[in-house]
């Protein structure tokens, strides 16, 4: 886990900083974790991680199944409901969100920008079009997804230039981008145009579209998507369709939160 502010050593509680990070181990894990599984995670020994799992377990965060694994329950809803239902104007946004997804009849989705990933706050789902599930929470490396480039492109150069050499350009599908120069030569043309787009960089058969939410200074604190499959849209189809509803969306939200500093609690918004 990561903060942007690191407190004094005698304020750090050890303790609760390995239990968050043994909930953040179950992230994308759908058939449980054992308790090896768990201590690997942690860098700890099978001890201190039973001991964690079992209190996590009596609070309700964690259950145990017949095959000795665990698995988070529902109640860990309650620590992401808290971020979101807590953010400035998220019923206006919603209610934004909502209405695109209802003139372009498609997926839409909002996501910020943590280290090289984004992750999305919300979503209004018609269709899946990838073939893992997307849900509030979920995260995905930012090269290959139209949000991330959306941000970084928006984003002030300085926090690029530092972001760059730190990513790791994975190749997911035959059109990711993979090398440094030309990803930099992408965001400068998504600048250019005022969007950006991923064909296919993510999983085959996925198409997106994205515009950058921006503050008063017009750099990129989150962004906003609409994603659709190569069986109903051809890129040139999706960007002539959706990228002017994307926009005004975006620049829509970005006027309602620009009188508001850090809307979306990002702290220390462009360290890396």
């Amino acid at each position: 886990m990561r903060t942007d502010e690191t407190a004094p050593p005698r304020y750090f509680i050890h303790a609760l900083s390995k239990g968050l990070t043994c909930l953040e181990a179950f992230t994308g894990e759908r058939g449980g974790l054992t308790l090896s599984q768990i201590s690997r995670h942690l860098n700890t020994n099978t001890a201190t991680a039973t001991r964690l799992c079992r209190t996590l377990a009596d609070l309700g965060f964690l259950r145990r199944s017949d095959d000795k694994k665990f698995h988070v329950t529902p109640r860990v809803l309650r620590l992401g409901y808290s971020y979101v239902s807590s953010l400035p104007k998220s019923r206006l946004i919603h209610q934004s969100l909502e209405e695109l997804s209802a003139r372009v009849l498609g997926t839409v989705n909002l996501a910020v920008l943590e280290q090289a990933e984004i992750v999305y706050l919300m979503r209004i789902a018609r269709r899946d079009h990838t073939p893992f599930e997307i849900r509030t929470g979920t995260r995905l490396p930012a090269h290959c997804t139209a949000m991330g480039k959306a941000i970084l492109a928006f984003s002030p150069p300085e926090f690029v230039a530092a972001m760059l050499p730190k990513m790791t350009l994975r190749s997911l599908t035959r059109k990711t981008i993979t090398d440094r120069t030309d990803f930099a030569r992408e965001l400068e043309a998504i600048r250019a145009k005022g969007f950006a787009w991923s064909d296919e960089e993510l999983s085959i058969g996925n198409l997106s579209v994205a515009a950058p939410i921006c503050d008063r200074c017009g750099h990129a604190i989150a962004a906003v998507n609409v994603g659709t499959s190569t069986e109903d849209y051809t890129l040139q189809r999706l960007i002539e369709t959706a990228v002017p509803q994307v926009i005004e969306t975006a620049a829509q939200i970005s006027v309602a939160l620009q009188t508001l500093e850090d809307p979306f609690q990002l702290g220390t918004r462009y360290g890396v």
